[in-house]
């Protein structure tokens, strides 16, 4: 299976990680992350807010706050260190392709915050 389209490739270390553990246990049809760090008045390269949408088979059948879990539980040691908030948009491939307006809303709502 090729690796998941990558909309957007931060390229500090933590952006890295985030990418590699989510593209292994998740195998992601969809993956996309934001560096929002400068918009929260940190340091360059700080690392520390980021935006994602995911989009996985795994999320069949989970609810939104067991989707999120998941993603935490996959990114456990960064979000108790560097990583300091994580906004989060889970879809399944289904939710992806069944309404194009969810892809556009959801790449918004990451990249808003």
């Amino acid at each position: 299976m090729p690796p998941p389209p990558l909309s957007a490739l931060p390229s500090g270390p933590i952006a890295r990680a985030i990418l590699s553990k989510l593209t292994a246990a998740l195998q992601p049809t969809h993956l996309h992350l934001e560096d929002h760090s400068p918009r929260h008045g940190g340091p360059p390269g700080a690392e520390t807010h980021f935006g994602l949408l995911v989009v996985s088979g795994r999320f069949e059948g989970l609810s939104p706050i067991q989707r999120h879990r998941l993603v935490h539980a996959v990114l456990c040691s960064e979000l108790q260190g560097p990583l300091h908030a994580l906004s989060i948009v889970a879809r399944t491939p289904q939710q992806w392709e069944e309404d194009p307006r969810c892809s556009s809303v959801a790449i918004d709502a990451v990249l808003s915050r």
